[in-house]
């Protein structure tokens, strides 16, 4: 709901199927009005919306209250709320109220979804012969409120005056959708006439509505980031360079047997020191291990004197609550001579 500091126990909200739409505030305006709060709503195409006023105390009931309800532009609702009648419930505007033969009428409103005009029209919007995509609600303290003999016929043209709407227009200003009217349905009730306490409104309220994605394309909501796979951690000074700065691929899955405890012993194993790697997820684990187990088994490799061994040449023992790597190695085994060989015996 929208609340105007200077009129506290106003509230002005637009809702569907009976709720309030969330409201977004636009952190960069500059020209805000006094007596005036702008919020931008979602649009959801095919949905009938309404506009909800209501009043509570401390807001004063000594003047009844004419709003008047603005939509793309058009003012297409003239409600009148009497004093005896502010505090004790929401005022409703589902559509636009008209007379038509004589007959008072009302047409729902409907967010529609804007064909886009490819072709390269002039923008309407900058040439000001349309305004879409917001509701303006601007109340007026009323007086000698009485009912109107006026018979004239009042119809609007809010929903057909778009075809579709130049390409400058939907980019520039994100627009998705416009208001539309449903069939005519007659509804009871008079039309009136009053007198104005002040000329200009007390309060305004504006409504920008667009989709979600033109929301987010106008930084009103913060865009879904795209997901990313987890950083692995700076190397350590004494080992060799991790040559990725984040998981691309799926570590292998010999390491599943271990658990998380093992896994440090390991890495602290591998790289020569103890380091804390509790803040690291079980995949970027596997990542590490992946790497440094490669490297050690190339540096095993290059040593003629030394031979390969697999992971499985390790144990992991828990000693008073701390988990170490011991290395088995293979007994040299005594090399006896063959048939073949000369023994020489020295003296």
């Amino acid at each position: 709901m929208v609340i105007l500091p200077a009129c506290p126990g106003l509230k002005v909200e637009v809702a569907v199927a009976g709720q309030a739409l969330k409201e977004h505030d636009d952190n960069y305006e500059t020209n805000a009005k006094p007596k005036t709060v702008t919020k931008y709503v979602e649009a959801v195409s095919g949905a009938n919306f309404e506009i909800a006023i209501s009043f509570e105390k401390p807001f004063p009931d000594k003047h009844a209250v004419r709003a008047i309800v603005y939509v793309d532009g058009e003012d297409v609702a003239r409600p009148i709320i009497r004093e005896s009648a502010l505090l004790k419930r929401t005022r409703k505007i589902q559509g636009a109220t008209l007379r038509v033969e004589g007959k008072r009428v009302l047409r729902k409103f409907r967010f529609s979804k804007l064909n886009v005009d490819q072709s390269d029209n002039d923008s309407m919007v900058e040439k000001g012969s349309l305004s879409v995509g917001q509701i303006t609600v601007a109340l007026n303290y009323i007086n000698n409120v009485r009912k109107s003999k006026k018979k004239s016929d009042h119809r609007i043209l809010l929903d057909s005056r778009i075809d579709a709407l130049p390409a400058k227009d939907v980019g520039a200003s994100a627009l998705s959708h416009y208001a539309s009217l449903e069939e005519p349905k007659p509804v009871g009730g008079s039309f009136f006439k009053f007198d104005t306490v002040e000329k200009e409104p007390f309060a305004t309220f504006n409504f920008i509505y667009r989709s979600l994605a033109g929301l987010k394309s106008l930084c009103i909501v913060p865009r879904t980031p795209s997901p990313t796979p987890p950083l692995l951690p700076t190397p350590l000074p004494n080992a060799n360079p991790i040559p990725i700065t984040r998981v691309a691929t799926a570590p292998s899955s010999r390491w599943t047997a271990l658990t998380p405890n093992a896994m440090h012993a390991l890495l602290n194993h591998y790289t020569g020191r103890k380091s804390n790697w509790a803040g690291l997820g079980r995949q970027a684990l596997e990542a590490l291990l992946d790497h440094y187990s490669e490297q050690d088994a190339k540096t095993r490799n290059s040593d003629m004197d030394v031979k390969r061994e697999r992971v499985d040449d390790f144990e992991i023992k828990d000693e008073e609550g701390e988990l170490t790597v011991v290395e088995e190695r293979n007994a040299k085994r005594r090399r006896l001579p063959a048939k073949k060989n000369t023994v020489i015996e020295l003296d």
